[in-house]
């Protein structure tokens, strides 16, 4: 049996402002790419979906709007 040894990972923020733009775009992306890809995979009718999608987006901006 394998041992589990911890994984060091190293990690550099972006140092500029559009660096720092630019990783919150690729990260909400994958984000959303991750959502859309578990809405798809579940077992109910299209309709449920696009519901879910819409109803993910509206508590989204609901959120972005609370201070």
């Amino acid at each position: 049996m394998r041992t589990k040894e911890p994984i060091h990972v190293v990690l550099y923020s972006p140092a500029t402002q559009q660096g720092q733009h630019e990783l919150a775009s690729r990260v909400s992306t994958a984000h959303a790419n991750a959502v859309v890809s578990h809405i798809r995979k579940l077992n109910c009718p299209v309709r449920q979906k696009l519901a879910l999608i819409d109803a993910v987006i509206q508590i989204v901006q609901d959120q972005q709007g609370s201070p």
